[in-house]
């Protein structure tokens, strides 16, 4: 399986696997510690081989009968036959997840060192603001597999900034990252474009 995205992880860690399937009215056989076991619902099981683990950062799955396995996304990808993308925004829908809950933690960190009488400076605005900049992004490209490696690689490329607590050089970083974003969005509706020009 591969490695999820930190945003995704973050979803992947709020829904768990046993809570879809029991939605869909499917529930486990046996139950062990940081193991359920189901009939496989991919295939015609004729005893209980569907296996999910709970002993990670997030729920996964494995059925030693199809040999199919993976995490939340591949499973409804599977059960659904949706994309990667759409399979991600369903459980952001279930979650409900909105602008204001990609945010909260770092709100609740300001509010928290703010009540403690410790100063609040400006990276603490500027973390809130690419949050949310990248948060929105992501929602208007619905969730673009390759736009999600984008917005990855500018995670990976300010955590390191936030955590030196260098205000002036993430201002900088975060001015780039809105125009690149702009840019990305313009290729990212150009490729549908042709696509949907493709298919007819």
């Amino acid at each position: 399986m591969s490695t999820r995205y930190p945003f995704i992880k973050s979803i992947l860690q709020k829904k768990k696997i046993v809570e879809y399937l029991a939605s869909e009215h499917i529930f486990p056989v046996r139950q062990y510690t940081g193991r359920f076991v189901y009939t496989c619902p991919l295939h015609a099981d004729k005893s209980p081989s569907f296996y999910i683990f709970d002993d990670g950062d997030y729920q996964t799955f494995k059925c030693f009968g199809c040999s199919k396995g993976g995490d939340l996304i591949n499973l409804i990808c599977f059960l659904k036959n949706y994309t990667t993308s759409e399979a991600i925004r369903k459980i952001a829908g279930d979650l409900n997840i909105t602008e204001k809950d990609r945010v909260v933690e770092i709100g609740e960190f300001v509010r928290e060192r703010d009540s403690e009488g410790e100063k609040i400076d400006s990276l603490d605005e500027f973390c809130l603001l690419i949050s949310r900049t990248l948060f929105n992004y992501l929602g208007d490209v619905d969730y673009d597999v390759e736009e999600l490696r984008v917005v990855d690689a500018i995670y990976q490329k300010i955590d390191p900034i936030i955590r030196a607590r260098d205000s002036e050089t993430l201002q900088a970083v975060y001015e780039g990252i809105a125009d690149r974003l702009i840019k990305r969005q313009r290729y990212v509706m150009n490729k549908r474009e042709k696509k949907i020009l493709n298919a007819n």
